[in-house]
């Protein structure tokens, strides 16, 4: 119930696990990730009901994005409550990134608009035995 972020994630955290957490009704993000965090496992954590993204990789340049980060078995669902937001976002350049055996869902309040949101310039996204289901917009939107 934090005004901004559950978590924020900055300035080179590596090598990390976060796991097994509830991260729920925060003014904007469940999770932020961005400058330099390298090498983190989000694992078994629950991210929903956020104002905005559940998972946010935030804007970063490509040598500063949050690179070889893997989000694993976490249930992400219906964020966006102050009006619209994804499962996942990713607005910077991450390589490596892994999104394995999530259930990504919004459970039809209709405002997790799509599973996950990546920009054109997003590096190949290793995305493998995710259930994405109940998004307005679609499961993977790249912009």
């Amino acid at each position: 119930h934090n005004t901004v972020d559950g978590m924020f994630i900055c300035l080179r955290v590596h090598h990390s696990v976060v796991k097994n957490n509830q991260f729920h009704h925060n003014g904007r993000h469940g999770i932020c990730t961005g400058h330099k965090d390298s090498d983190v496992v989000f694992e078994d954590n629950h991210i929903f009901e956020n104002g905005s993204d559940g998972i946010n990789l935030r804007e970063e340049n490509s040598r500063n994005s949050p690179h070889r980060n893997t989000f694993i078995n976490n249930l992400v669902e219906n964020n966006g409550q102050n009006g619209e937001g994804y499962g996942f976002a990713v607005y910077s350049t991450p390589q490596d990134l892994v999104i394995k055996d999530n259930i990504i869902r919004d459970t039809g309040k209709g405002t997790q608009k799509a599973g996950v949101f990546l920009l054109e310039k997003v590096p190949k996204v290793t995305m493998e035995g995710n259930k994405i289901s109940g998004h307005p917009d679609g499961k993977v939107i790249v912009k």
